[in-house]
């Protein structure tokens, strides 16, 4: 009985899993209100059992392979060198640290957080 609760419990959290993966794919637009919104777009891929990533920044591209960890009900994604988490659509990623930990993500936008939200334009 209790390998047969195992398996269930692992068979279900397999397919919230895989259905968040596969939920997460979109395009997400910042939600800033000043010109960041309209110089960051990125754009997420689910293909098979991979997940890509295209961060365009103006003129720039950059991608690579894209992944989520969930630890403790919170879903933590890595955009190549960022992080962030992602939750309902919204992936929020720390843009710069303070002086302890000195780094900038995007040096045009001023906000200490930036929003993603997944839409249809």
């Amino acid at each position: 009985m209790k390998k047969l609760l195992l398996f269930l419990f692992l068979l279900i959290s397999f397919f919230v899993f895989s259905q968040k993966k596969n939920n997460i794919g979109g395009t997400y637009y910042s939600v800033e209100a000043n010109d960041c919104s309209k110089k960051i777009v990125i754009k997420i891929s689910v293909l098979k059992n991979n997940m890509v990533y295209e961060v365009r920044r103006g003129n720039k591209k950059n991608s690579g392979k894209f992944s989520i960890v969930n630890e403790k009900g919170i879903n933590y994604v890595n955009i190549g060198k960022l992080q962030g988490i992602y939750k309902n659509d919204t992936i929020t990623i720390q843009n710069y640290g303070n002086s302890l930990n000195d780094y900038m993500n995007f040096e045009e936008c001023e906000a200490k957080y930036l929003i993603f939200e997944k839409k249809t334009k």
